[in-house]
């Protein structure tokens, strides 16, 4: 799969999770870009995704660490507020991408999850959900080690989870993919589910 259709079966993935997201949130989604400043929050749509894709090129690495300490600065604050947990909004931030990250991803992950154990933000209300598009085994290897070994090796809350999204795979499965994708990183029972039984 080449660049180009890595793109867009990344907008496609996004396309569908945005008409998915009223069912699970009624604010919908944010969206941000790795290498852009173009963002737009609460998109509910199709059709705002493929706007939002038209004004977007992708361009340069994976700088997945600079990116997600960026989102996750703006997010946590609203956890960290002494409030009732109930009354709080999860946020369980989606990252779809084709290839390995080429920046330090994990020592934002480690740093966020130690700040959030000194705030006592319980363990539900922030999740972080790789989405692999394409097949590349270097990012697969990649994520799967976020998803599946940070925890242990920082001894760190597992607020990490990885999910292949490959319609080509006989075994993908539309409605358990998006369940998990939506889920899978707030819901422990959820992220144990197998993506398509790891083919």
């Amino acid at each position: 799969m080449d660049g180009d259709q890595r793109w867009d079966q990344t907008r496609n993935v996004l396309a569908v999770i945005a008409e998915a997201s009223p069912q699970f949130d009624s604010d919908g989604v944010d969206l941000y870009f790795l290498n852009s400043d173009v963002f737009r929050k609460h998109i509910k749509t199709r059709d705002e995704v493929m706007q939002l894709f038209n004004d977007v090129l992708p361009d340069g690495g994976t700088p997945t660490g600079r990116r997600l300490k960026k989102v996750l600065n703006e997010y946590i604050p609203r956890l960290e507020q002494k409030i009732d947990p109930a009354t709080v909004k999860m946020v369980n931030i989606l990252i779809i991408t084709d290839g390995d990250p080429t920046d330090d991803v994990e020592s934002v992950i480690v740093n966020t999850a130690e700040r959030l154990d000194r705030s006592q933000v319980p363990g539900h209300l922030l999740g972080i959900q790789f989405v692999q598009v394409g097949d590349d085994p270097d990012a697969t290897r990649a994520l799967h080690n976020l998803d599946n070994a940070l925890s242990n090796k920082h001894n760190i809350r597992d607020m990490v989870d990885t999910t292949p999204f490959n319609p080509d795979n006989p075994q993908f499965n539309l409605e358990e993919t998006l369940f998990k994708v939506l889920w899978g990183g707030i819901n422990r029972q959820v992220d144990h589910i197998n993506e398509y039984r790891r083919v």
